[in-house]
């Protein structure tokens, strides 16, 4: 199997929240998945929902929707919240984060 950071050579980042605050950690796609393959997180049968009413059917759906749109999105469900904070600069297919270092 392929490592899923191959995938983009600069990993997007995900800000996880379990239990309202109770653990909260900073995962790539790749570590996120190593850590919690065997889990329920990738079971097909957990919605994900979207504060602006957007729902998927399963977290790949969540990921694939996190990873093409804008840092600052939040998903839930359940008792988890995972949001991007960050964009890979220089990838294609991402839109890049506002370079604040020339202001």
């Amino acid at each position: 199997m392929k490592d899923l950071t191959t995938l983009y050579p600069h990993p997007v980042k995900f800000l996880c929240d379990w239990d309202n605050g109770h653990i909260v950690e900073i995962h790539t796609l790749d570590s996120l998945f190593r850590e919690y393959r065997d889990t329920n997180l990738f079971d097909s049968d957990l919605g994900w929902y979207r504060g602006d009413g957007r729902s998927v059917q399963n977290f790949c759906s969540a990921l694939v929707e996190l990873v093409a749109g804008e840092p600052g999105t939040v998903w839930s469900s359940d008792n988890m919240k995972i949001e991007r904070i960050s964009t890979p600069k220089g990838s294609s297919g991402f839109t890049q984060m506002k370079d604040f270092s020339s202001s």
